[in-house]
């Protein structure tokens, strides 16, 4: 018997998996399906349902929508639209929050850079281009997206800790047998707390002002 004539005379066997959770689910949606598109269900704007039956009994298990091209082609087209709209309005709110990247030439080189790093932790660059068309969904739970608000996270930390590190006061030259005014230790460390609060914010901005309450009920 040749391959041709064992696939026309082939039989359905049985199958060890139980349909139960998969009928469940289609009773859930009413054994009608429309299209899934953007994350919800959607029905045809001018298409029909057709009937799709279990192969192995022929027993009708859900009706199923089916869309013509043209409206397909205008769906597509409309989901560009809504992008291009959406990508406008995102790159305004990048400048706002960043002025420098108003600049096309500073735009193309951090692009670069970033492009660099993105394929440094694996990602393809057919891939980045889908993504920046908005034709790639990228779930936030990728490792690869994680590892980038990791990293960015730690950046802003640093930076955090960098604005509020401050010299230590150190105490003036004392040249021998000649003593310090009374307090003068204490004053210099109140001016340096002042100095701290002066260019810390949040939660630094707070411990800062406790210290220098302290420093000043210690100073009486």
């Amino acid at each position: 018997m040749s391959l041709a004539e064992k696939f026309l005379t082939m039989e359905y066997g049985p199958a060890p998996e139980d349909p139960k959770d998969a009928l469940l689910w289609l009773d859930s949606h009413k054994r009608r399906l429309g299209h899934f598109i953007g994350g919800e269900w959607r029905e045809p704007v001018e298409g029909t349902f057709f009937d799709t039956t279990d192969p192995a009994t022929g027993e009708k298990i859900a009706v199923v929508a089916q869309e013509t091209l043209a409206a397909l082609q205008r769906q597509d087209l409309e989901r560009r639209q809504q992008f291009s709209e959406f990508a406008r309005r995102e790159d305004g709110l990048l400048i706002e929050r960043a002025p420098e990247l108003a600049d096309p030439r500073k735009v193309a080189e951090l692009q670069g850079k970033a492009v660099n790093v993105l394929k440094g932790l694996g990602f393809a660059e057919p891939e980045l281009a889908a993504s920046w068309q908005g034709q790639h969904g990228l779930s936030l739970r990728d490792h690869r997206v994680q590892l980038l608000i990791r990293d960015a996270t730690l950046w802003r930390e640093a930076q955090q800790r960098a604005k509020a590190a401050v010299a230590r006061p150190v105490p003036p030259v004392q040249r021998p047998g000649v003593s310090h005014p009374k307090g003068a230790a204490q004053d210099a460390v109140i001016q340096s707390l002042n100095k701290q609060l002066e260019n810390a914010s949040g939660v630094n901005a707070l411990r800062a002002a406790a210290k220098l309450v302290a420093a000043k009920r210690a100073a009486r």
